[in-house]
């Protein structure tokens, strides 16, 4: 699996995580906020994956662009390619 972390903003902290799941051979995000979570755990605001929640590639590709992601990554999401 890989597994990456972007900052969305910094007060309050919004975090994008996102990767490739190889035993699911999907993709996945989830986007989580501090405000939401209880004993110090930021709470799960959003979770996709291609496999579980039927996700296509083109709304991560989305949700990467906004975020400012690698190029790298991005590139990839679009050519369905695991990094």
């Amino acid at each position: 699996m890989s597994r990456y972390t972007l900052a969305l903003s910094e007060a309050p902290r919004i975090t994008l995580h996102y990767g490739f799941d190889r035993p699911l051979n999907a993709f996945f995000y989830q986007v989580t906020d501090e405000r939401q979570g209880d004993d110090g755990e930021d709470g799960l605001v959003k979770d996709e994956c291609g496999l579980l929640t039927s996700m296509p590639s083109s709304e991560l590709a989305d949700v990467l662009v906004n975020a400012n992601a690698p190029v790298e990554h991005i590139a990839a999401v679009m050519l369905n390619m695991p990094f």
